[in-house]
């Protein structure tokens, strides 16, 4: 199946799709002005520009492709003092009249400033300016969630932003604002909104500060701390590693038992599955044709009603599979360091890619990740939000089944949500039969 067709039995309305050429069809207008007198654009027209490239590709990497727009904002050149960061961006704003940005455009806010991040050390630039008018941005944005970190639309933003303003203050050693921001994240811990992940990385970085900031060898305190900090990221490895080792002896113990109780089921599911997905069923992965089949049965009786999650696991499990299989050509060097900080899961990266919150990925690492999907899937690819959204929903029912950690049970009214929109809807069919 082309990608274009995939998207297209997602339901994509006629007047979005034209809204969107129309949008395009600005930027390249734009782009064309710049080429020819940039002197005649205006900042202003510029920061529209990049809210509207935002609305063609809402997700972390929306810059990544219109460089040029960052490279025609004046503020990319303009010089920033280390002692008014906090200031900067609010007073360019008005200095420019700009479209504001507030609290409600993060997304456009974290994304320029992770664009000056990521290209800090590109070729003829100066990188601690870059990484200032990182910062700017980011104090800014910061400034404003002030206040709503506990509101629901806005609470990962201090939480996913923090950790990287800590680096970037340490990077050009402004310690004092470092450990100011360190304290905030420890209260985001305290209140469950920073993961033990980040939490120990923002505590490795103290660690780091203190020996910088002393400029001698470590203390008694400060190799304790880095004992516990050691102790601590070795024990959540070896939980992941575990729980991923458990789901798939979790899979094969079904296989086995629901084959021995039904084999003719299988056959049956097998031969169906064949049908619905013709001859691109035998390109699929032997694991991934595997993994259909459990997952078929368990969403019919009476296996559903023994395990109710056993469809949502082994459909998670079957993707996983094939994307694995899918990127294998292309595993080794920035793609391989980027599936290592998902411990090794391609739908987490995947979601990582498409809404990176906590900016674990880098530029080149984004790139692989891109041109690895494209491979395997389409040239085409776009992790659309609808895709993205039901991707995070086949996530979040395979980890409620396999890990409810004291909450409710997995029962047959949430199968019946997955059943919905997954696995009848014939979505997970559509993207695994994508170009093959």
């Amino acid at each position: 199946m082309d990608w274009k067709d995939f998207l297209g039995q997602l339901g994509e309305d006629s007047e979005e799709v034209k809204h969107r050429l129309e949008l395009k069809q600005k930027l390249e207008d734009l782009r064309l002005r710049l080429s020819d007198i940039s002197e005649a654009v205006k900042d202003a027209e510029i920061v529209e520009a990049i809210q509207v490239q935002f609305k063609l590709v809402s997700g972390s990497d929306f810059l990544d492709e219109t460089a040029w727009l960052m490279d025609a904002l004046s503020f990319t050149r303009a010089p920033v003092p280390s002692h008014m960061i906090q200031e900067v961006w609010q007073d360019f704003q008005k200095a420019h009249d700009l479209p504001y940005l507030s609290l409600s455009d993060y997304p456009i806010l974290e994304g320029m400033a992770n664009w000056y991040f990521e290209h800090r050390q590109d070729p003829g630039r100066d990188e601690t300016a870059m990484v200032l008018r990182s910062l700017a941005l980011y104090e800014y944005l910061l400034a404003h969630v002030h206040g709503h970190e506990s509101d629901s639309e806005y609470e990962h933003l201090f939480s996913g932003i923090g950790p990287r303003v800590v680096d970037l203050y340490c990077e050009l050693r402004m310690y004092d604002r470092a450990k100011f921001y360190i304290q905030l994240l420890v209260m985001e811990r305290k209140s469950d909104r920073l993961s033990e992940e980040d939490y120990l990385e923002v505590m490795k970085a103290y660690e780091l500060l203190l020996i910088k900031e002393r400029g001698g060898a470590s203390t008694t305190v400060e190799k304790e701390l880095h004992k516990i900090n050691r102790l601590c990221w070795d024990t959540i490895s070896a939980r992941d590693r575990r729980i991923n080792v458990v789901e798939q002896e979790k899979a094969d113990l079904l296989d086995k038992l629901a084959r021995g109780a039904n084999p003719a089921l299988f056959v049956e599911v097998t031969k169906r599955l064949s049908g619905e997905f013709g001859l691109v069923w035998e390109k699929l992965h032997a694991d991934t044709r595997r993994f259909l089949e459990i997952a078929d049965v368990f969403t019919q009786e009476p296996f559903v009603n023994s395990w109710p999650g056993g469809g949502a696991t082994c459909a998670y499990l079957a993707l996983k599979s094939e994307l694995l299989h899918r990127f294998s050509p292309c595993l080794r060097g920035s793609l391989s360091e980027a599936l290592k900080k998902v411990r090794g899961d391609p739908i987490k990266l995947l979601l990582t890619f498409g809404n990176d919150k906590r900016r674990l990925l880098t530029q080149e690492e984004r790139k692989a990740i891109k041109s690895a999907v494209r491979s395997g899937f389409s040239d085409r690819f776009e992790l659309t939000e609808h895709v993205r959204s039901v991707i995070e929903l086949l996530k979040t029912h395979k980890d409620n089944a396999q890990h409810p950690e004291g909450g409710y049970p997995y029962r047959i009214e949430h199968f019946a949500i997955f059943h919905q929109k997954i696995w009848a809807s014939g979505w997970l069919r559509g993207f695994l039969a994508c170009d093959l």
